[in-house]
């Protein structure tokens, strides 16, 4: 782990890890192979040296009333929850609620192995893990989301981290454009650094030739599938930060170490499920 000891409120620690030049190692999901953004899942990560634990915030309805961010990244049940009979929970989130939701189990869908595991609310993972790592925060959004869903989303959020004051812990994320820029006002007021994941670069085109001082975005995180050496040399050259997702073998993460031998400066983070593969090789790269 990196990360021991806060800083000062003021100063982002995240931020400041991203400066120091290491390759920091994020756990997606936490480690999936034990359910994925469970409690076990983020303890096995942290175990496996994650420096910070990467996670998917969404809204369910309370039957009490108003919405509880959850760390859930489907927008369906099936794939990973069953209920009390093994069942797949073939629901979308928008038709359950969070009581609801905690009756079901989580399953790793590599395996079908139901690991006894339930969901997170946001507020549970924080005060399990607020202290203890780093945390990138997705904002997860379906593709028709509406702005007073997105709205909805980043309110509820908001209010959860500033319940349990963890500002210099945590960078948001989120795919969607508008999401980032409801949020950014809140993050530039705590000094949180914003990312955006992407799938393809043209997705950020304009992003990349924004003037720094008016930039809402610090970090750029894309599909490491859809990414090469020149793409990842431009944005270090503009100035941003780069987390690629989510490569998992030995020759995937020996083809970002390589990308620095073609004079592109590293990468400041891997988000991977695969810890363990990462780990041996940055031994082998002393990047560790």
């Amino acid at each position: 782990m990196i990360v021991t000891n806060p800083h000062h409120p003021s100063q982002n620690i995240f931020r400041q890890c991203l400066e120091e030049g290491l390759i920091l190692r994020g756990g997606h999901r936490g480690n999936p192979a034990y359910g994925e953004n469970t409690e076990v899942s983020f303890n096995m990560a942290l175990e496996q040296g994650a420096d910070y634990l990467e996670t998917d915030i969404q809204l369910v309805r309370s039957k009490f009333g108003g919405y509880v961010p959850i760390l859930f990244h489907d927008d369906n049940g099936a794939r990973v929850l069953r209920d009390s009979e093994g069942k797949p929970v073939d629901k979308p989130l928008t038709a359950m609620f969070w009581e609801e939701i905690q009756d079901y189990t989580v399953v790793n869908p590599s395996s079908l192995e139901v690991t006894q595991q339930r969901v997170l609310s946001l507020c549970e993972y924080l005060r399990i893990f607020g202290e203890r790592t780093l945390h990138y925060l997705e904002l997860k959004l379906k593709g028709d989301a509406t702005h007073s869903e997105k709205q909805t989303l980043v309110d509820n959020t908001i209010s959860v981290l500033n319940a349990h004051n963890l500002y210099s812990r945590i960078m948001l994320v989120s795919y969607d454009h508008e999401t980032t820029q409801m949020a950014a006002s809140f993050a530039e007021a705590h000094n949180i650094p914003m990312g955006r994941n992407f799938n393809i670069w043209d997705e950020v085109s304009e992003i990349l030739t924004q003037d720094p001082s008016t930039r809402q975005i610090s970090t750029l995180c894309p599909d490491f599938e859809n990414t090469n050496a020149n793409q990842v040399r431009s944005a270090i050259e503009n100035g941003f930060y780069v987390i690629p997702y989510t490569p998992n073998s030995k020759v995937e993460f020996e083809t970002i170490l390589d990308w620095q031998k073609n004079g592109v400066s590293q990468v400041n983070g891997i988000t991977t499920n695969r810890l363990d593969v990462l780990n041996e090789v940055l031994k082998v790269r002393e990047k560790f």
